[in-house]
């Protein structure tokens, strides 16, 4: 393996972890505002009413479902040099 394919390879990586501790911290960080909302709405209306938290739970659901196919998955990364080079081996192959 080269050593651009390594450094690479080594970014590729450094990115997916950063991805994956930064999707922990915002689960975590949601997890506490989402008691902080339920909390509120326990305390100033109550069970038994509508619960308005729900919209925030909601649009901060989504962003870690978002956030999680980033972390954990291929889905939103750029195309690196081995995804070109995997694609021309293919092409290649089928035009021969």
């Amino acid at each position: 393996m080269s050593d651009a394919r390594t450094d690479e390879m080594r970014d590729q990586v450094r990115k997916q972890l950063k991805a994956r501790r930064d999707f922990w911290t915002m689960a975590i960080v949601f997890v506490i505002v989402w008691i902080i909302l339920a909390g509120i709405w326990y305390f100033t209306t109550g069970p038994g009413t509508y619960f308005w938290p729900a919209w925030a739970y909601l649009g901060m659901g989504i962003a870690l479902v978002f956030s999680a196919l980033s972390a954990f998955t291929r889905w939103g990364q750029g195309v690196t040099e081995s995804d070109v080079d995997a694609e021309i081996e293919r092409r290649s192959r089928r035009g021969a």
